[in-house]
């Protein structure tokens, strides 16, 4: 297992990087709808669609319509869609905490409803592709700052949680997640943003202060990003997303975290950026 862990890990780090620096942005949004679409086929899994066919449809319909969107809207246009979007993101992610935190009762209202389970998938995937073109617009180190700061939160979590973890955060959803393991992922993601604001004081644009709570906001949403998914596996039944990277499971199970951390420090960051302006 960690042997293809490692090899997963030492092949999509450099291409993750290599976009990241080096795309146009069509190119860039382009492999984020392809991901997109992969999460798509891996999410009508856990709505139980057996049909493979109708799987890899709805795959690639939501691919090529991310695609379509891009390329067809003027700017202004864009801008009008990708308000709307990332303003729906914030309303979400309070509503996944939730309904994280009300499981298995909260449950009753959307596992039988389809239509309901499509929309979560757009909530979850659609403001993480317009935030990752968006920050990664501004400059791709900001994208590489809620990546690392996400990493760094699930290691603080891994390693408090193994060592000293006890009191479980959410035990209907993912039993192995703790309140100790919680309190090592803001601990440790802490030191980055503080770091940060020492070391580049000129980069954040923001106070420190201001910006360290921004980050400390998108790690705890993170977490509850993380938590959703588990949900929302643990009511379909399944244990990983799909397996579609050796050693990692699937794709919903690596971006899990970032579906809920990107947008959120992206909204946040830029309405306290536009106020100080």
């Amino acid at each position: 297992m960690f042997k293809q862990r490692l090899i997963s890990s030492l092949i999509l780090i450099p291409i993750a990087i290599l976009s990241l620096f080096y795309f146009k942005e069509i190119w860039f949004t382009a492999m984020l709808a392809m991901i997109g679409g992969l999460a798509v086929w891996e999410w009508s899994r856990m709505m139980k669609l057996d049909d493979p066919r109708l799987r890899i449809f709805l795959g690639g319909l939501f691919t090529a319509s991310v695609i379509l969107i891009a390329v067809v809207l003027n700017p202004t246009q864009k801008a009008l869609v990708n308000h709307m979007i990332l303003s729906i993101s914030v309303g979400w992610w309070i509503a996944a905490i939730g309904l994280v935190l009300t499981y298995p009762k909260s449950s009753m209202v959307w596992e039988h409803g389809y239509l309901l389970k499509v929309l979560f998938i757009f909530f979850i995937l659609l403001p993480f592709i317009v935030a990752m073109v968006e920050l990664r617009d501004k400059s791709p180190w900001w994208v590489l700052y809620v990546l690392v700061l996400v990493w760094t939160s699930d290691t603080g979590a891994y390693l408090v949680g193994k060592k000293w973890g006890k009191h479980k955060m959410a035990p209907k959803v993912s039993p192995g997640k703790t309140w100790q393991g919680f309190a090592g992922a803001i601990v440790l993601s802490s030191l980055l943003p503080i770091s940060v604001s020492v070391l580049y004081p000129q980069f954040i644009e923001i106070k420190p202060i201001i910006f360290v709570l921004i980050s400390l906001i998108t790690v705890i949403v993170s977490v509850f990003g993380d938590l959703a998914e588990s949900m929302f596996k643990r009511n379909g039944g399944i244990k990983d997303s799909s397996n579609l990277i050796p050693g990692h499971g699937g794709v919903l199970d690596r971006i899990d975290s970032l579906t809920a951390a990107v947008p959120i420090f992206f909204v946040l960051f830029q309405y306290i950026h536009n106020l100080a302006a």
